[in-house]
């Protein structure tokens, strides 16, 4: 492995994603069940939990393009490429 977590992800983009998207998920599941708390903080890691995949790309968008990569992800993410009516639909 390298001097820094960088270097790993850098070399095996796709494998980083998926272990970054486990180990966000599963941690903020994981904190739902173990950690007491009140059903606002519950819903709330719940959401994080299910925004793993998300978060994860983009920890690795970031990493391998920079913030330049990150905003050409993003947009494309919100780009519409259908009609309102398939998405009402």
């Amino acid at each position: 492995m390298g001097a820094y977590p960088g270097a790993w992800l850098r070399r095996r983009p796709l494998a980083a994603f998926f272990l970054l998207t486990f180990v966000i998920s599963w941690a903020a599941w994981s904190a739902v069940f173990l950690v007491p708390m009140p059903r606002l903080g519950r819903l709330v890691l719940n959401q994080a939990g299910l925004a793993g995949p998300l978060l994860a790309s983009l920890i690795v968008v970031g990493t391998m393009r920079g913030r330049r990569g990150v905003g050409r992800f993003l947009g494309r993410i919100f780009q519409w490429r259908v009609g309102i009516q398939w998405v009402l639909f």
